[in-house]
């Protein structure tokens, strides 16, 4: 494929770099790509494209931006919001250690029920050690959840505890 334009070779670059920072294999994205609906879409495809060896389609690059979460500006160098971007790769940083705090979470709980009524030294201590671990852990869920757009734990039980609220009848719905 002849020399390539500054915007091709960036964005050749910029699904390369998305693609390694979710730890995805070529052929994982490639399935995906076929999941959006975009067919002949191989490992060996996805290595053209990163190798600047295949140029890409409109529909490939749009469904590209959708599997990243970016703009297809964004794939193709062209942001004029930086900022956005950012507070994408923020976000997916949030949610992977929310998965991480959350199973640190039920490790704890687990361990600790298997401990009850089994009668040890110090026990008072380690449970109130535990208790204030796993309150730690709620905290900073919380505060990742904020970041991912996504409801905190306390949002979510205040949610369950209250009653239903009764709708306007304009809010109804007819039968």
């Amino acid at each position: 494929m002849g020399r390539q334009s500054l915007v091709e070779t960036r964005f050749r670059e910029r699904v390369r770099r998305e693609r390694e920072r979710r730890d995805w294999s070529q052929a994982e994205l490639a399935k995906l790509l076929q999941d959006k609906g975009i067919g002949s879409v191989y490992p060996t495809t996805v290595a053209k494209i990163e190798a600047g060896e295949r140029a890409v389609r409109i529909d490939e690059a749009t469904a590209l931006a959708d599997i990243f979460e970016v703009s297809v500006d964004a794939l193709l160098g062209r942001s004029s919001s930086f900022e956005q971007d950012r507070l994408y790769a923020v976000r997916d940083a949030a949610l992977q250690a929310t998965a991480g705090v959350s199973a640190i979470s039920t490790t704890l709980i687990n361990v600790f029920a298997e401990l009850e009524g089994l009668e040890f030294d110090n026990r008072e201590a380690v449970t109130a050690a535990a208790g204030r671990a796993l309150a730690a852990l709620r905290t900073a869920v919380d505060a990742l959840m904020v970041v991912t757009g996504q409801p905190t734990i306390d949002e979510i039980a205040e949610a369950i505890t209250q009653p239903p609220q009764p709708r306007k009848r304009s809010e109804r719905r007819t039968r």
